[in-house]
């Protein structure tokens, strides 16, 4: 009886990254070292390889009171400092056109009062912790330079929680207890928000979870109007 010839699996080809649809990246904390060692240098690998699209903004957000050109000189600094071979004069150029920087205070009432959060320290945890998972979400299944850029990311929002922590005059012992504790309350809420978005377009999912969480212990009939600023930055990102 013959035997049936063995063949190798044939891999399917790898597929192209393709760039992102219209966006603007919102860089919390943009003053500090993470930016300058990582998310900056991940950015310019994106515009070097051509994944960024025509229409594309990074919007830095700090305490530090500087204008745009400065920002920019601060991050070409950084950028050449740290990109392996160099930064390419034409693709920085480029890039720089479209970073700005505005100077803000998290600890400002008006920032929460907005979109009807509560102005507490569990009110500002939930605030940030959902624009960095908007961010992480657009990023998603972008190709490997967006990986790096989501990596980089979760990296600054887990520095800036460590340095609001010691601001706030925490020890050592007590800001890694009190940083496990966050970490895992984050990728909770990354997961509660999935499945809160999936039954979209209808939203009552998404305000229980908004109810749970960003107002806790406040009025929660602001859940709406937030559900509908979720949904209206999720539109924005995906351009």
């Amino acid at each position: 009886m013959p035997h049936a010839r063995h063949r190798e699996p044939v891999a399917p080809p790898p597929v192209a990254p393709k760039p992102a649809g219209p966006c603007a990246i919102v860089i919390f904390g943009a003053t500090g070292d993470l930016t300058s060692r990582k998310l900056i240098h991940a950015l310019h690998r994106l515009s070097q390889d051509g994944l960024l699209p025509d229409r594309f903004a990074i919007v830095g957000i700090g305490r530090t009171v500087l204008h745009d050109e400065a920002f920019r000189a601060r991050l070409g600094a950084a950028a050449k400092e740290h990109t392996p071979g160099g930064v390419a004069p034409r693709t920085w150029n480029a890039l720089a056109k479209r970073i700005h920087y505005v100077a803000g205070n998290v600890d400002d009432p008006a920032l929460y009062a907005a979109l009807g959060a509560p102005d507490t320290t569990e009110g500002r945890f939930e605030l940030y912790s959902l624009h960095v998972f908007l961010l992480l979400e657009r990023f998603k299944a972008q190709g490997e330079q967006a990986a790096e850029t989501s990596q980089a990311l979760c990296d600054t929002y887990i520095s800036a929680l460590d340095n609001t922590l010691r601001e706030m005059g925490m020890g050592d012992e007590g800001v890694s207890k009190r940083m496990r504790r966050l970490g895992e309350a984050f990728y909770g809420r990354i997961r509660s928000y999935e499945a809160a978005l999936a039954p979209l377009p209808d939203t009552t999912a998404l305000e229980a979870m908004l109810a749970r969480t960003v107002y806790a212990d406040a009025d929660a009939s602001g859940a709406p109007g937030m559900a509908a600023y979720i949904i209206a930055q999720r539109l924005a990102l995906a351009g």
